[in-house]
């Protein structure tokens, strides 16, 4: 077969990496597997896994033979491991990420078909630079504060009632509670923020947008009952002026001021999309921020210790000094 008339987007979005490298590990094995035997595995036609050989053989330069008594496909020389893979350095690095930002929806229903979907994208990339993945791994890793797994189901059932508009009860716990409370709500969006779920919901009761951690919630119950969502609801929207989940009132300016040492560290991180940075002469700079919640920048400021003064607003520098004395207390 010509190797190029495997080069188009079709024939090698048919193929997937991971199918490519199951045959070639039953080849490996010695065992002489036929079509048949390839396609029942694997859950394909023999078409398919005729047409997959070829691309072994033809375009990987596999030495793919077939034994007439055997009834069965092997290699006619001895073969280590799989071909490379040929990729840009940018295709590579791009993949790699990717593949690790799955790891954020592991737990989900959403993990199966986005790996699945991966697989899928990324075989047969071709490109200027051959690589092993094996090799990017012991080259690049990601170390992060991993979230509380949410439960499959508890997770599927919260999407369900999301699409349906459901309204949907539990029990939950928040976190100045010491006792499950009966909550009945709206579920209107799912949100990840800082490696943490979110469901953002209308609580009838309390007339008013809550929001829950999925992790923390139990005896959940899709209900009877259809609610309509507004058409202008954003969770995104909702958190624009919030540092993290918690949000106030109305939107203020919080002016902060870090020396020399925090400064460059500062610089490096894009913060919040309200971000103003000041320059100063002597190293320092001066970041300003629009927010309507001071839980979350409150803990923030608190980890860059003297390298960090806040100027404004009053209410802030009020509760920042009110926990610094409880935490002298402490010691």
């Amino acid at each position: 077969m010509d190797k190029k008339s495997f080069r188009t987007d079709r024939d090698l979005n048919r193929i997937t990496l991971h199918r490519m490298h199951r045959i070639f590990e039953r080849i490996r094995a010695g065992d002489f597997p036929n079509r048949r035997q390839l396609a029942e595995e694997l859950e394909v036609s023999q078409k398919t896994i005729h047409r997959d050989i070829e691309f072994l053989r033809d375009f990987l330069d596999l030495p793919i033979g077939y034994n007439t008594q055997r009834y069965g496909y092997f290699f006619t020389k001895a073969v280590s491991q799989f071909p490379l893979l040929r990729l840009t350095e940018g295709e590579l690095f791009a993949i790699f990420v990717g593949e690790k930002a799955l790891e954020q929806y592991v737990g989900t229903p959403f993990e199966r078909p986005l790996r699945n979907t991966f697989r899928k994208f990324t075989a047969g990339l071709s490109g200027e630079l051959s690589v092993q993945w094996s090799e990017l791994q012991s080259a690049i890793s990601f170390k992060g504060v991993e979230g509380n797994p949410v439960d499959a189901q508890v997770f599927q059932q919260l999407v369900l009632a999301i699409r349906q508009s459901q309204e949907i009860t539990f029990d939950y716990r928040g976190l100045k509670n010491v006792r499950y409370e009966h909550r009945r709500v709206q579920p209107y969006e799912l949100i990840m923020v800082d490696h943490q779920w979110y469901l953002f919901a209308f609580d009838p009761e309390r007339n008013g947008i809550r929001k829950f951690v999925p992790s923390r919630l139990r005896s959940l119950q899709t209900t009877k009952a259809n609610f309509k969502k507004p058409r202008d609801f954003s969770a995104a929207k909702h958190l624009e002026h919030s540092f993290g989940v918690f949000s106030g009132d109305a939107p203020k300016t919080v002016q902060v001021l870090f020396d020399s040492f925090a400064a460059q560290l500062i610089r490096e991180r894009h913060w919040h999309p309200s971000q103003r940075i000041t320059e100063h002469r002597n190293g320092k700079l001066e970041l300003s921020l629009t927010l309507s919640g001071f839980e979350e920048i409150e803990r923030w400021l608190l980890s860059w210790g003297e390298h960090a003064k806040v100027m404004s607003p009053p209410e802030l520098i009020g509760r920042l000094q009110a926990t610094m004395g409880k935490c002298l207390k402490q010691y």
